[in-house]
């Protein structure tokens, strides 16, 4: 059944690359992800199977840390900061 759920979640995730073409795509960042190797490479498999080539190439997919979160919505919060200087 996991592995069923990580083709299908790379199938979505294809969609969404072949879309906006990032360079990285993380997983998880929860307990869940600990130690769920095979889970992330059915997942990879699964995009890079239905994305554009030219969209995985250099394609980084991995988990994220427990902490990603927080380090995301730190780095939001951050990205609204107007510093302004004299």
């Amino acid at each position: 059944m996991l592995s069923d759920a990580a083709r299908q979640l790379g199938l979505g995730a294809s969609w969404l690359i072949n879309t906006l073409n990032p360079q990285t795509v993380l997983l998880g960042g929860t307990p869940f992800a600990a130690g769920a190797d095979r889970f992330l490479a059915t997942f990879a498999k699964s995009v890079r199977r239905h994305s554009m080539v030219a969209h995985t190439r250099d394609l980084i997919i991995d988990f994220a840390q427990p902490t990603a979160d927080i380090d995301g919505a730190a780095q939001a919060a951050l990205d609204r900061v107007v510093i302004l200087a004299p």
